[in-house]
């Protein structure tokens, strides 16, 4: 039940951090720390951070074997949200 509702609270300040977002990027305010990064291993942050949600559904996630190894310049917190909003929507919207 902890892990569930610790679940639910990281949902629920990421939904209120999207709205702050919403509302930088209308204003011009929105900042980026754009950063030099391995992509595989936040690949597979990513699929940890969303594997109770994907089991809760009955979905497994997996990562390819041929994601190359890869340095990428972005945004590494911007870029986990939008990948983990990415993968939640096609964990709900999937079937089992």
């Amino acid at each position: 039940m902890v892990a569930v509702s610790l679940r639910n609270s990281d949902r629920l300040r990421t939904l209120i951090d999207d709205l702050l977002d919403i509302d930088r990027t209308i204003s011009g305010n929105m900042r980026f720390n754009i950063t030099r990064n391995a992509l595989k291993p936040l690949l597979e942050q990513v699929i940890s951070d969303n594997q109770g949600f994907a089991e809760t559904h009955r979905i497994a996630l997996t990562l390819t074997p041929d994601v190359p190894e890869v340095d990428v310049d972005i945004d590494r917190d911007r870029f986990i949200q939008i990948m983990s909003n990415f993968i939640s929507n096609a964990i709900k919207f999937s079937d089992a």
